[in-house]
């Protein structure tokens, strides 16, 4: 009979397994592409932006704003990390923010009582979120 390193407990040789070093050090390389890839994406895309828009009135003004990619581009960029979604549609990720800066706090308060009554149904529906901003 032989031991576990790890543990000790003895079994059949038959029954062991051994570690190949080889696909473990292309795994180690894997992650660590995938590590830096991650780091690059959130350098790249994970800075607010200024943007110029112009409201209902016609005043234009400067607001932060999240970089956004197409759909395609998305997809594409969450291979570097498949088991997260790393990427959200702009409208479920508007849904999932606490709050909105520059809102009255009466208003965040609405809105969270509002997502936390969705939040049991697991969906939040777009409109009412629309609705309350």
């Amino acid at each position: 009979m032989i031991r576990c390193f790890l543990t000790g407990i003895e079994m059949r040789l038959e029954d062991s397994y051994v570690l190949d070093i080889s696909e473990a050090r292309h795994a180690l390389r894997d992650l660590r592409q995938q590590v830096i890839t991650l780091e690059r994406l959130v350098e790249q895309l994970g800075e607010y932006d200024h943007v110029e828009v112009q409201d209902k009135r016609g005043k234009r003004r400067v607001r932060k704003d999240r970089r956004l990619v197409s759909e395609s581009m998305a997809k594409a960029l969450s291979a570097a990390c498949p088991a997260k979604r790393i990427f959200l549609p702009w409208r479920e990720w508007c849904a999932q923010r606490p709050f909105k800066i520059g809102r009255p706090a009466v208003a965040r308060a609405q809105n969270q009582g509002v997502a936390a009554q969705s939040a049991e149904d697991e969906v939040v529906s777009a409109s009412l979120v629309s609705d309350s901003r």
